[in-house]
């Protein structure tokens, strides 16, 4: 089974989401943090000015004392702020502080006296702070760019990991099948063997070999029903059928020869296994049509299930029936009387996992 993305690919749905998130901006909010500061600073130098000095809050003082105030806003918030700080210093400045115009002075000419300090504050924070919120933005543009770089290089990490993995398991399947078709050389030369007690055991190896399944089981055909012969894998607390009649919706299936193989990737054949395994096979004689029994796989991992794998067990399945169908062979050329059927002739036994 293949997913929609290989292996370590970055999709494009999470690339895209990396590539537009938003830019972090500098908020045209005013920070609440900024006015307090010039209130609580603005708030000392007057107090100063007033019970230690000669009350003119420092307006014949130059540089005036306020100007602290408006160039630490500028250099730690911006423009906004540094705005609202030079509003600030000039309603601390000239609120009750005016100063008396001169005789000789021009109503213009005291206007442009009073408000020229204020005058110059608002200038120079409003030029001085734009530069300086440029600043801020394109670090806070750096920082977002740095923070997505980051989940790319994570992203691309997680991807390599990934496929490194993948490819590390491919290389332990491959060299695995390589041992397997050794092993199934092997097991097939067993299978020949004259010695019956050795039977189970081959076919046992076989099917553990081809399939890699965790729990699997065999059944022999027994007047009309389907009864274990053989489990491996099973745990005690399993609730597997050992006997399946021949009403069954399974054994039915498997004695009347309805299809080659069961499996539950299929939805309609998923309601005839009854929840009993996974994939189900009859072990039978296509010339006389005689059912020995039934393979069935009851736990199998999810990465060995591939798309071959319904195949794979109906040849299996062919493979242990032509061994049941040599055994009944010999038996029949042998003359053998003491027993009916090549079922008859193995060992009974159940195996149950620890």
């Amino acid at each position: 089974m293949q997913s929609s993305n290989k292996v370590g690919e970055i999709s494009p749905a999470k690339n895209s989401t990396i590539l537009k998130k938003p830019l972090h901006k500098i908020n045209n909010v005013l920070k609440i943090s900024a006015i307090i500061e010039t209130i609580i600073f603005l708030s000392i130098i007057t107090a100063v000015s007033l019970f230690a000095g000669d009350g003119t809050r420092f307006m014949y003082i130059s540089p005036h004392p306020f100007w602290v105030i408006i160039l630490l806003v500028i250099m730690q918030y911006g423009a906004n702020e540094a705005i609202a700080a030079a509003i600030l210093s000039s309603v601390f400045l000239l609120f009750g502080n005016l100063p008396e115009q001169f005789l000789t002075e021009t109503m213009y000419e005291y206007i442009l006296r009073v408000l020229s300090l204020p005058f110059i504050w608002l200038v120079t924070a409003l030029i001085l702070g734009s530069v300086r919120t440029r600043q801020l933005n394109d670090q806070a543009a750096l920082k977002d760019k740095l923070e997505k770089a980051e989940r790319v290089i994570k992203t691309i990490s997680t991807g390599y990991n990934s496929v490194k993995q993948s490819k590390e398991q491919l290389e332990l399947r491959l060299a695995s099948e390589k041992c397997s078709l050794l092993t199934i050389s092997e097991i097939s030369r067993s299978l020949q063997t004259s010695d019956i007690s050795k039977i189970p055991a081959a076919i046992a190896r076989l099917v553990d070999v081809v399939l890699s399944p965790a729990k699997f089981s065999i059944f022999f055909e027994e007047n009309d029903d389907l009864c274990l012969h053989k489990s491996y894998g099973w745990k005690k607390t399993d609730l597997y059928r050992t006997i399946l009649d021949k009403d069954s919706p399974l054994a039915n299936h498997i004695l009347n020869k309805l299809t080659p193989s069961l499996c539950v990737t299929n939805i309609e054949e998923e309601p005839i296994l009854m929840g009993q395994g996974i994939m189900a096979g009859p072990i039978l004689d296509k010339r006389s049509g005689k059912v020995f029994g039934m393979l069935k796989i009851e736990e199998m991992s999810f990465m060995n299930m591939g798309a071959h794998t319904r195949e794979t067990f109906q040849l299996l399945c062919e493979w242990i029936s032509s061994v049941y169908i040599n055994i009944d062979k010999k038996r029949i050329a042998s003359g053998s009387q003491d027993a009916t059927s090549a079922q008859d002739s193995l060992p009974q036994e159940k195996l149950y996992a620890a």
